[in-house]
């Protein structure tokens, strides 16, 4: 039961975050959504003109006990996060870095050059507070409602390098056991 419960909270907060995300595929970006890759899966993958993005989307429980806004704050300081002063975690930092890297690495493989993935941990229904800028942390930490965070970023990438990058992402996609969607209006 503990499983199904933990299952189906991870569950909600993808779909929130995708919920969250998909304004910016309007806008032109890219969104693949639960990439299957050796060690695990990609919940979701980002790519627009900032660059690119993997995500490691996190549920986490509010403390109800804790009376105001400190409830649902997630305080990030580069090193970890620390949830309403009470649990202090770096694993979804770590996670977000993995995947980012195992991207990275697949898309050089596929295009020939080194193609960066900043690697992003999203916490549905959090507060963040951040204490470097997004420029100086070496993964970015936010709620999926702060979405627009990714756009602020110096532009890397052009149309064509964004298809070929989603090219090589739908390889992935069309081999997953879980058939991901994607959404696009970039036409080709």
């Amino acid at each position: 039961m503990a499983r199904r419960k933990a299952f189906t909270a991870g569950l909600i907060g993808e779909m929130a975050t995708a919920e969250y995300f998909t304004p910016l595929v309007r806008e032109g970006w890219y969104l693949f959504h639960d990439l299957s890759f050796p060690r695990g899966n990609i919940d979701h993958v980002l790519v627009g003109p900032t660059g690119i993005f993997a995500i490691e989307t996190k549920y986490r429980s509010k403390y109800a006990d804790i009376k105001g806004g400190q409830g649902a704050l997630a305080e990030y300081d580069g090193h970890s996060i620390l949830f309403s002063g009470r649990r202090q975690e770096d694993l979804p930092l770590q996670q977000a870095k993995a995947v980012s890297g195992e991207l990275s690495k697949y898309l050089r493989g596929k295009l020939g050059y080194t193609v960066p993935v900043r690697p992003v941990v999203s916490l549905p229904g959090w507060r963040i507070e951040n204490y470097l800028p997004d420029e100086e942390s070496e993964v970015i930490v936010l709620n999926p409602k702060n979405f627009r965070r990714l756009k602020n970023f110096q532009a890397i990438i052009n149309a064509p390098e964004a298809i070929k990058v989603t090219s090589a992402l739908e390889e992935i996609a069309k081999k997953s056991p879980k058939k991901p969607f994607y959404k696009s209006i970039i036409k080709r």
